[in-house]
């Protein structure tokens, strides 16, 4: 009568009786198998089944209830919400996941009939991956003998083993024991910060409400258009006539920007596909700036008198400082996704509402003054974005503070803002800026 090793978990190796003299196959090691060819759930999960009998004909024991997705985020090994194709990555997942090979089956690409299958075979001795031809509607055939050609390679079949005599007991082993009645197990020496309920959580408060900084420079635009105006002198050779007419101010200039106040960041569950969220946020902010304005005063006149003359605009040049003081109200919408279980990278596109307080003061001339206060004020933005878990936050017993609350990672920003003209005395303000963000 033969005899069969059996261990226990936490104790060490104990030898039984076997039934009967059968020579059993070699134990391989363990396997787990990723598939997503497929757009339906029900087809992948046959796929799935074939390529575990495939694994299982080579000594190694399925391990289909291991939360791959859960292991694959702790290591930045998914994208988008599946497991990546890269190799490197599939590599560090295999270690995670405490698994002897990782077969990872993906669609490279499609054409009308056939589709381009890549398999992926992943193990200790080393990394194959191949791209096979197979028909659009039942792709198993040619990614079946694919997988096995690819296994030849780094596991090949074992040979029978022959009866042993009794094995001594073996010292214990030194695994991470996997908790009882656990559909998830954990891989081997699991953190605190890898569990996915402690990751939602640290991105729960990531989020929130959050204090929001803003530094910018300003490019500023500025005119009055259609302005009446009178030349202060008569026409030549006709006393007592003076021209009128209508032209535009216009000035240019620029200066620093900045923005304080409050964001709310709903963002999404970092263990799902969706990487959308609509912010909130109400800031203050503050436009310093000086331009250039150039105003009509009046007419030149080219000719010779008691002719036709020819007459052209005269204007005069002077400078002003303006403050723009505007109180922002709006919407931010990301668009993005989670590159990383610790980062999420996008667009922010912000639209808001601002009204605005405006103090103008005209240096040298008359030193004319005037403010206002337009409610007519709006701001469209769009920030190339990085939101990232600091280490505090990646980590368990982290503690929220004020610092916490503003985001270390500038973002970048482009804005464009406009103020339209109140009445013929106080111009439209266009300021185009970049600058960045932190929230």
């Amino acid at each position: 009568m033969g005899c069969l090793t059996v261990a226990l978990a936490g104790s060490a190796l104990v030898t039984v009786p076997a039934m009967a003299q059968t020579e059993e196959p070699a134990t391989a090691g363990t396997a787990v198998v990723v598939s997503d060819v497929a757009s339906d759930m029900t087809e992948n999960a046959k796929a799935r089944a074939k390529a575990y009998e495939a694994v299982r004909a080579r000594g190694f024991e399925a391990k289909g209830k291991l939360d791959v997705n859960a292991a694959a985020m702790g290591v930045g090994a998914l994208e988008a919400g599946k497991v990546t194709t890269d190799q490197a990555k599939l590599g560090q997942l295999r270690t995670a996941l405490g698994v002897t090979l990782l077969v990872r089956i993906s669609r490279e690409w499609e054409k009308p009939a056939v589709i381009g299958v890549r398999v992926t075979v992943v193990s200790d001795k080393g990394t194959k991956s191949q791209v096979v031809e197979a028909p659009k509607g039942n792709p198993q055939g040619p990614t079946l003998e694919m997988l096995a050609s690819l296994l030849d390679e780094v596991a090949p079949a074992p040979k029978p083993k022959k009866e042993a005599p009794p094995v001594a007991a073996a010292p214990e082993q030194s695994w991470t024991v996997l908790h009882e009645g656990s559909d998830s197990p954990k891989w081997a020496a699991p953190t605190a910060a890898d569990d996915p309920k402690v990751r939602r959580r640290k991105w729960e408060e990531r989020g929130g409400a959050k204090f929001a900084l803003d530094a910018r420079i300003n490019v500023t635009m500025l005119g009055l258009f259609d302005v009446d105006f009178t030349d202060p002198q008569d026409r030549p050779g006709e006393t007592g006539v003076r021209d009128s007419g209508t032209a535009n101010v216009l000035g240019i200039g620029g200066g620093p920007g900045l923005r304080l106040g409050l964001m709310y960041l709903p963002l999404p569950d970092p263990t799902t596909q969706i990487g959308f969220f609509t912010a909130f946020k109400l800031m203050v902010g503050a436009d310093p700036g000086l331009a250039w304005v150039s105003e009509p005063v009046g007419f030149t006149y080219r000719g010779i008198i008691g002719q036709p003359l020819i007459r052209e605009v005269e204007r005069a040049d002077y400078g002003i400082f303006s403050l723009q003081v505007p109180i922002q109200l709006g919407l931010a919408f990301g668009i993005g996704n989670y590159r990383t279980a610790d980062q999420w990278r996008g667009l922010v596109l912000g639209l808001t509402y601002a009204p605005t307080f405006v103090y103008f003061l005209e240096i040298g001339g008359e030193a004319r003054s005037d403010n206002l206060f337009n409610y007519g004020g709006a701001e469209i933005s769009l920030d190339v974005t990085k939101l990232r878990l600091k280490e505090t936050e990646a980590g368990a017993g982290s503690h929220s503070t004020v610092g916490s609350q503003l985001g270390t990672d500038p973002h970048m920003r482009f804005a464009v803002s406009f103020l339209p003209p109140i009445d013929s005395d106080f111009p439209m303000f266009l300021n185009a800026s970049v600058g960045a963000a932190w929230y």
